[in-house]
C-alpha cells in the first residue's frame, strides 16, 4: 500500500499544503506477493524448459537413429553390390576354367587312350588338373569310365542335373558348362563342364567343387553382411522377406528362418507405418527403421532403453541446474523482484506483462537498428549511443526499475544532445568495430 499524507507548511508567511506519498506497512506483503508470483512463474518455466528439453532430446535421438540406420543401409547396399560383382566375375572365370580343364583332359586321353582303362592314371590326371571328378560318356550318353566307378552305368536320363548335357548327343560342336547344381548321385553341389573329344568318340565331363564360388556366395548372405557391420550394444539388424515374412538374415543367427511375427514384427505395419516406428520386438519396446533392398525389408532395431538412456540423466541435470539458479536468484539477490513493484502498483499484475513487453520492444528495436548501422559500417550514429545508455538499465533490471526512469528523463535527453553536438562538430570521431 502507498500512504498519502498532507501537511501545512508556512514559508515566508504563506501557508502551503504539501502532499507526501509514503509506502506503508503493507510493502512487505506486496513483496511477498511478488515473490510468490515469481516463484510460480519460475516453476512453470522450469517445467516448460524440462518438457522442451526432453522432447528435443527424444527427437534428436530418433533423428540420430534414422541417420545411423540410413548410413548402415548404404553400407549394406554397397557390400551386396561389390559381392555381386565379385561373384559374377568369379563365376565367369570358374566356368572358363572348367571348360579349359575338360579340353586339356580330352587332349591327354586322346594322346594316350590306355588311361581310359586305368583308374589310378585317371585319378592322377584329376589330381594334376586339380579337379574333383572326371567322367567319360559314350555316344549314347552313358558313363563307361572315370575317376568314380560308382557312377559307371549312369546315363543322361538318370536325373535332371545330368540331363542338362543331353543336347550334346545330337550336336557334337557343343561345349557346355552347368551352373552350380547338386549332382545326381550324391546331391553334392558341383559345377560340371563337358565337351566332345576331337575324334567324336566320347564326351569328357569334368566336375569341380566350387569352393571359392560358394565362399563368395556366402559373403552375399545378409547374416554374413550384418556380421561385418559394427553396431552398438543392443542394436540388431534384420532382413525380412517382404512376401513370406521369413527372417532371411539377422544379427543373431538363432533368429534366421523364423517368421517375423514370432519376433514381434508385422509386415503390414512395417509397410504402412513408414520408415521409422516403435514396436515391441522380442519383448522389448524398440525404435525400428526399415527400408527395402532387393525385395527384402532391411531393418535396424534399437531398444528404447538403449536409444533414450541419456535423456533421464540429462533431464535431471537440467532440472538441478535450473533449481540452483532459481534459488540463487531468490535468496542470493534479495531485491531481485523489486523491478516489478512499480509495474504492479500502476496496473496490477497485468502491468508486469505490459511494461515488460514495452521494455522488450524498445530495446529490441534499438538493438536491430544498431546492428543495421554496424553491418553497413556507417558513421557513428546516435542510436548506438542511445543503446549503450539504456543498456545499463537493462542490466540492472534485476535490482530495480531503472530502465524507464533512465530513458524518460532530461538527463537522457541532455546525454543525446551532447553526443549529437560532439559528433556534429568533431565529425572525424568514429567508433571502430
Amino acid at each position: 500500500m502507498i500512504g498519502v499524507y498532507k501537511r501545512n507548511i508556512t514559508i515566508l508567511g504563506k501557508s502551503i499544503v504539501v502532499v507526501i506519498c509514503k509506502r506503508g506497512n503493507d510493502m512487505p506483503n506486496m513483496k511477498k506477493m511478488i515473490v510468490r508470483y515469481m516463484q510460480t512463474v519460475t516453476i512453470v518455466l522450469i517445467l516448460l524448459i524440462l518438457i522442451i528439453t526432453i522432447i528435443s532430446q527424444i527427437l534428436s535421438a530418433q533423428k540420430y537413429a534414422r541417420e545411423t540406420a540410413e548410413a548402415t543401409f548404404v553400407q549394406i547396399r554397397q557390400i551386396m553390390r561389390d559381392n555381386e560383382n565379385e561373384l559374377v566375375a568369379l563365376q565367369t572365370e570358374y566356368k572358363q576354367t572348367c571348360l579349359n580343364n575338360a579340353e586339356a583332359i580330352a587332349y591327354m586321353v586322346e594322346s594316350n587312350p590306355a588311361v581310359l582303362e586305368d583308374l589310378e592314371a585317371l585319378q592322377e590326371i584329376a589330381d594334376f588338373m586339380e579337379v574333383d571328378e572326371i567322367h567319360f560318356f559314350d555316344k549314347r550318353g552313358c558313363i563307361f569310365t572315370g575317376t568314380h566307378p560308382e557312377y559307371y552305368g549312369m546315363d543322361m536320363n538318370s536325373g535332371e542335373q545330368i540331363g542338362f548335357f543331353k543336347p550334346m548327343l545330337t550336336d557334337k560342336s557343343l561345349s557346355m558348362v552347368q551352373d552350380i547344381t547338386p549332382n545326381t548321385a550324391e546331391e553334392r553341389p558341383m559345377q560340371y563342364s563337358a565337351r566332345w573329344s576331337e575324334t567324336g568318340e566320347f564326351i569328357v565331363q569334368v566336375g569341380m567343387e566350387p569352393v571359392n564360388v560358394l565362399k563368395v556366395t556366402e559373403k552375399n548372405e545378409l547374416s554374413y553382411i550384418f556380421s561385418l557391420l559394427r553396431v552398438n550394444t543392443g542394436v540388431s539388424l534384420y532382413a525380412i522377406d517382404k512376401e513370406t515374412g521369413e527372417v532371411m538374415g539377422a544379427t543373431f543367427s538363432e533368429d534366421v528362418g523364423m517368421d517375423c511375427s514370432e519376433l514381434g514384427f508385422d509386415i503390414e505395419e512395417i509397410v504402412s507405418r513408414g520408415e521409422a516406428f516403435h514396436a515391441t520386438i522380442k519383448g522389448l519396446n524398440s525404435f525400428c527403421v526399415f527400408t527395402e533392398v532387393d525385395g527384402n525389408l532391411i531393418g535396424r532395431v534399437v531398444p528404447v532403453e538403449t536409444l533414450y538412456h541419456n535423456i533421464q540423466i540429462n533431464a535431471c541435470a537440467v532440472a538441478i541446474y535450473l533449481i540452483i539458479i532459481a534459488v540463487i536468484l531468490a535468496i542470493g539477490i534479495g531485491n531481485v523482484y523489486t523491478i516489478f513493484f512499480d509495474f504492479i502498483c500502476d496496473l496490477g499484475y497485468p502491468g508486469v506483462f505490459v511494461y515488460t513487453t514495452i521494455m522488450a520492444i524498445i530495446t529490441q528495436v534499438v538493438f536491430e537498428i544498431c546492428m543495421l548501422v554496424l553491418l553497413n559500417k556507417n558513421e557513428t550514429k546516435i542510436v548506438i549511443i542511445a543503446y549503450t545508455y539504456m543498456f545499463g538499465g537493462i542490466i540492472f533490471a534485476f535490482f530495480g526499475n531503472k530502465f524507464f526512469p533512465q530513458i524518460i528523463s532530461m538527463g537522457f535527453v541532455k546525454y543525446l544532445i551532447l553526443w549529437y553536438l560532439y559528433n556534429y562538430f568533431f565529425c572525424k570521431l568514429k567508433i571502430k568495430y
